[in-house]
């Protein structure tokens, strides 16, 4: 669908330019493999859960056979177990500001 290690931002880039639509299933297995990224950060570190903060589709990778690689974790949070949230807001600011 998109592979060689492109960012889903990329991807829908090309697929925009060229009028090409995602298929259904190639949609729905990255929102499945991302949703297992997150969970693995989530809930299934032993001391701590990682809280990544900076979800889009530039930090979404995907390989040559279009597995999902969640990358950038420049703005990642790491919590203790006894720690229920965080309290700062952070993201992409231009996304954060316009409110998209």
């Amino acid at each position: 669908m998109c592979g060689k290690l492109l960012t889903m931002a990329i991807c829908l880039r090309i697929r925009k330019r060229t009028e090409q639509f995602l298929e259904e299933k190639f949609v729905w297995k990255v929102l499945y493999q991302l949703s297992v990224a997150l969970h693995v950060c989530h809930s299934t570190l032993q001391q701590c859960q990682v809280l990544h903060r900076d979800i889009k589709p530039a930090n979404v990778f995907l390989d040559e056979n279009n597995n999902v690689k969640l990358g950038d974790f420049g703005l990642a949070r790491v919590l203790n177990w006894d720690e229920s949230h965080s309290n700062t807001i952070v993201g992409t600011p231009y996304l954060y500001e316009s409110g998209k």
